[in-house]
């Protein structure tokens, strides 16, 4: 008496006494990490640029370049914008963001300077002038980026950088006749504070 044996069952066999004996690999438990409360929170962001003249802030007792009690802190700076030494906000932006999350604010625009261009050609030993107009573009770029974290002892931590650029505004001494360009400005700022 012979006895066959089916390969294909043999096969199938094989592949489930291996899978029944791969063993049971037992899962430590780990325990979740409490939620965390501030998950919904928003945070808004404010950064504004001051101008305010030195003479305004040593009337005030701020040095400056000082630091510790005569440095310049944002409750003096609120002080001399109040007061009549021509301080003022000169820009800001502002972002809402949630709690440990990235958010950006961006604004862009760009004003045409007119340019008026006189010209003086002879024509027949006599003068003729012409007058040529021209517009050039000029960019105005401000950007406040933020990332805002609550920490567990209830303070807030805020990084952020802010960047502008533009053209400085002189319309008391704006000439349309005048070929010379506007001045510029740009600057930025990096930090982080709590």
């Amino acid at each position: 008496m012979s006895v066959r044996i089916n390969k294909t069952g043999v096969v199938w066999a094989g592949i489930l006494i291996c899978v029944c004996c791969a063993g049971v690999v037992r899962a430590e438990e780990k325990a979740a990490p409490p939620p965390d409360p501030y998950a919904n929170a928003q945070i808004l962001v404010e950064a504004f640029v001051v101008e305010v003249p030195t003479s305004a802030m040593a009337e005030m007792g701020i040095s400056p370049i000082g630091q510790g009690s005569d440095g310049i802190t944002v409750a003096k700076l609120g002080a001399c914008l109040v007061s009549d030494e021509g301080a003022r906000v000169v820009s800001g932006a502002k972002v809402s963001v949630r709690q440990n999350e990235d958010g950006r604010s961006e604004e862009r625009k760009t004003i045409y300077y007119k340019q008026t261009r006189k010209n003086v050609t002879m024509v027949d030993n006599k003068p003729v002038t012409s007058v040529s107009v021209q517009f050039s573009p000029y960019e105005f770029n401000k950007h406040l980026g933020t990332r805002a974290i609550i920490q567990p002892e209830k303070s807030i931590v805020v990084e952020y950088s802010y960047e502008e650029s533009g053209v400085i505004p002189d319309i008391k001494h704006y000439d349309p006749n005048d070929n010379t360009p506007p001045n510029t400005y740009s600057y930025q700022w990096r930090g982080r504070f709590s």
